[in-house]
């Protein structure tokens, strides 16, 4: 399963607030069969003012951290 709609990035808007609870997401997600994870973060200026580098930043660490973890 691919799931086209989430909000793992941790920090980022309203999903998971903290890397534990972003790879718990994700490890509850595999659990499930979901073997690709598209991560969408909102972008609405003037209440989620996501900047792409600051997303690049936080995705590409995140990506360490789920490789750590073996997710």
């Amino acid at each position: 399963m691919i799931d086209i709609h989430s909000h793992i990035l941790p920090g980022v808007d309203d999903g998971a607030p903290d890397l534990g609870v972003a790879l718990s997401m994700l490890e509850a997600s595999a659990f499930d069969g979901v073997k690709t994870q598209v991560l969408t973060p909102h972008m609405h200026r003037g209440r989620y003012d996501n900047k792409i580098e600051n997303l690049q930043r936080i995705f590409e660490a995140f990506s360490v951290e789920v490789d750590k973890a073996g997710i």
